[in-house]
């Protein structure tokens, strides 16, 4: 952190300059007393998915349907406390004396905030299903750690694309589009049978399809292949034959004992690059805007 003093013809104003790891200190301490300090936005971020896990609980009997709906309400969670703007934030902060040069600390600090609560509403929401359900069935950890690392990748792109918008009212309307567009590409909806290949290929690498596979994966793996299990899990086991044949050529072999291991790998690693890449896209954005601004100055006093 730097002071600088600075004149202005007959006025001097004191100028705070904050960089890098100040500004992501300042900024997680600014968004942590937000939501502490307000008891009515605390308990909104808290109810919504303890309602959306106690309805689901009561009205759903399918379980990879449940699932469905969880990951869709997470990803919306991830949106929602992603819809913080740093740019008006840093010029809120400059008329006020304080100059934050560390926008790539701000952008950290945002991701991690929107990250955390919306991994706490996703734990709120599992465990009020897992309650009323009496547990989630399968490998259900696997499942709740994917749905967790949607909720970021919704919250990390939304911050990504907020770097370039001003106005949130604007952001928002494309709200709807993002969520039908997973709902269709997610092999829920439309199943992965009922795809042509361009469909197919092209789901193969959005988050919302790795998602799913790794929940149909965890309610699959450890068990038998065979009719029982079909009729028990009839989304999860069909999805997952028609992928397992267009990636290797072959079907399930009825018998045999499904774990799933590569391809659980395989639809993590599509999680986890897509957090990573548009992380450092928001990285390269911040450091790009901080250098068009530095440019911007020294033309000016040039």
């Amino acid at each position: 952190m730097t002071t600088i003093t600075a004149s202005d013809f007959d006025r001097r104003r004191t100028v705070v300059v904050i960089e890098d790891l100040d500004a992501f200190g300042l900024c997680l301490r600014r968004l942590s007393l937000q939501l502490l300090s307000n008891l009515a936005r605390l308990l909104i971020a808290l109810l919504q998915p303890a309602i959306i896990g106690l309805a689901l609980s009561l009205f759903s009997r399918d379980i990879s349907m449940s699932y469905f709906f969880i990951y869709t309400a997470v990803t919306c969670f991830g949106i929602r406390n992603g819809q913080i703007n740093v740019e008006p934030e840093i010029r809120q902060l400059k008329r006020h004396g304080i100059s934050v040069v560390g926008k790539i600390g701000y952008f950290i600090a945002h991701v991690l905030f929107s990250g955390l609560l919306t991994t706490v509403q996703a734990i709120v929401l599992f465990a009020f299903v897992a309650i009323s359900d009496s547990g989630l069935p399968g490998r259900w950890a696997l499942a709740v750690v994917a749905v967790v690392l949607l909720g970021w990748i919704a919250g990390v792109g939304w911050l990504l694309v907020s770097l370039f918008f001003d106005s949130q009212k604007l952001l928002s309307n494309f709200i709807p589009v993002l969520i039908i567009l997973q709902m269709l590409s997610s092999g829920f909806v439309i199943p992965a049978k009922d795809m042509t290949p361009p469909h197919l290929f092209f789901c193969n690498w959005t988050p919302a399809f790795a998602t799913e596979r790794i929940i149909d994966l965890s309610l699959l793996s450890g068990h038998k292949l065979s009719g029982e299990l079909g009729r028990d899990y009839p989304i999860p086991y069909f999805n997952i034959n028609d992928w397992h044949r267009s990636l290797t050529g072959e079907r399930l072999r009825t018998g045999t004992v499904l774990y799933f291991n590569d391809l659980f790998l395989y639809s993590f690693s599509v999680l986890t690059a897509w957090l990573f890449a548009l992380s450092l896209c928001g990285v390269a954005a911040c450091h790009l805007r901080k250098r068009s601004e530095d440019r911007s100055d020294a033309s000016r006093l040039g």
